[in-house]
């Protein structure tokens, strides 16, 4: 079912209070306009949270479709927060490193978004079990090296986005 029409779902999904579902139910009386009203009252409760993966799961949760988080992730080189000359460049072991080095959590869901293979992320996780650092740079350098996606800051930063690492991340390796 399309978004609209489930927009009680939705916030119930993304955790507002019924209270804020029924003030923006009373205020709006399209349903879409309330499902995207919705989505910015979570957007401002949720800060860090408000993440696109956390978005899917909620839609998912409410059985509603996915199809135009689809169409919005692949909008997101519209909005990058890299130089157009950039997006398609590869990183190399510089950036990854400063890249690395600002991650503190999320690398080993990174490396999935990113199609490293699993039994690489175990190996890696396995090999350095105490230095996330490392880890984050070893999971990239797997991704920049493999045949598993094409490795440019383009594909990078939707994964960062995806996952619900800062893309600024990205903007800061490049000084």
């Amino acid at each position: 079912m399309k978004i609209g029409y489930k927009s009680i779902l939705l916030g119930q999904a993304l955790g507002l209070s019924d209270s804020d579902i029924q003030q923006i139910q009373n205020v709006h009386s399209h349903t879409a306009t309330q499902s995207l009203m919705i989505c910015f009252k979570w957007m401002l409760q949720s800060g860090d949270k408000a993440t696109f993966k956390n978005l899917e799961m909620a839609f998912k949760r409410a059985n509603i479709d996915t199809d135009i988080l689809e169409s919005v992730n692949k909008a997101v080189d519209i909005v990058s927060c890299l130089p157009p000359d950039v997006l398609d460049m590869q990183p190399d072991d510089k950036h990854m490193n400063q890249i690395s080095s600002r991650i503190e959590t999320e690398h080993v869901h990174l490396g999935v978004e990113l199609k490293v293979p699993w039994s690489r992320i175990e190996r890696i996780l396995i090999e350095n079990p105490v230095d996330v650092h490392r880890q984050c740079f070893e999971i990239m350098k797997e991704w920049r090296q493999g045949k598993f996606r094409r490795a440019t800051f383009r594909n990078l930063e939707k994964a960062f986005i995806w996952v619900g690492i800062n893309p600024d991340i990205l903007n800061q390796s490049l000084k």
